[in-house]
């Protein structure tokens, strides 16, 4: 492709990078396809990606019982339970 300069920094390569990645192509692909090292494909790919979370980051918080905040909060529960759970059944056998 031409007309894009071969720095991760280049906004324009992150979106053709992440439009690729996103067909399918993987990082090797990608590179040749851009004449670029597999490293700054990645690099690309990287920035992109904070870009975008960057984003869609709100200042706001969820609302109370938002689902996925209620997932969230489960998810950790069932987690520390199974923890906790591997430590009772490991003093026990003490």
């Amino acid at each position: 492709m031409t007309g894009l300069t071969n720095s991760s920094d280049n906004e324009a390569l992150q979106r053709a990078v992440r439009k690729m990645r996103a067909r399918g192509s993987n990082l090797k692909g990608i590179a040749k396809h851009f004449g670029i090292s597999m490293e700054t494909a990645r690099s690309a790919l990287f920035k992109s990606d904070r870009l975008t979370s960057e984003k869609s980051r709100t200042p706001e918080p969820l609302p109370v019982g938002h689902s996925i905040a209620m997932r969230g909060l489960w998810r950790g529960l069932e987690h520390w339970r199974g923890f906790a759970d591997a430590m009772n059944n490991r003093s026990r056998k003490r």
